[in-house]
């Protein structure tokens, strides 16, 4: 995504930030149209004067304004995107100790973990103790042993009386472990 801003500086420190981001490419000029009206007006409020031909004057090539020490400027910046998919491990630990790895990715919105298929054929397992999300870093993320695909997540729920409890459940609202 890219955002078009405008920003005012009074002596050398940056005083205000109006930003724009251009969410759709086909509205690319709308946006630019709304920045560059702000940066005229902000320009208009420190001493500009005349007529600024809004398709090609020079104060929009160098986005810039000043006079003294107060100054408006345009600048644009690229802003990366999060994804909602993280890439890890799901692990699955059974009785023995004995341990199945395979690629998965976690979506983190959803808390839903999808795997690739892995063979086990050979493995002696017989209870599963426990299954999580490793995550690149190390991090170990509790997965439904009901659903076994959600990660689970800390919740309070209302105890004895006036009590708070903090419990675990599942990140799938349908899953039976709420």
């Amino acid at each position: 995504m890219r955002i078009i801003n405008v920003i005012g500086i009074k002596d050398g420190v940056v005083d205000t930030i109006d930003s724009f981001g251009v969410f759709d490419e086909t509205k690319v000029q709308e946006v630019v149209d709304k920045a560059q009206a702000l940066f005229i007006e902000k320009a208009r409020e420190i001493g500009l004067e005349g007529e600024i031909d809004e398709e090609n004057d020079p104060i929009f090539d160098d986005g810039y304004y000043g006079i003294m020490n107060v100054c408006v400027c345009l600048s644009w910046s690229d802003v990366e995107e999060v994804s909602d998919i993280i890439k890890g491990t799901f692990v699955s630990v059974w009785d023995g100790g004995e341990e199945v790895r395979t690629p998965a990715e976690l979506n983190t919105k959803t808390g839903e973990v999808t795997t690739e298929s892995v063979d086990v054929e050979g493995l002696d397992l017989d209870i599963l103790d426990r299954e999580y999300f490793e995550t690149s870093d190390g991090d170990e993320l509790e997965v439904c042993t009901d659903c076994h695909e959600y990660i689970l997540k800390t919740v309070m729920k209302e105890g004895i009386g006036k009590t708070l409890n903090e419990v675990h459940v599942c990140s799938n609202p349908d899953c039976d472990n709420q």
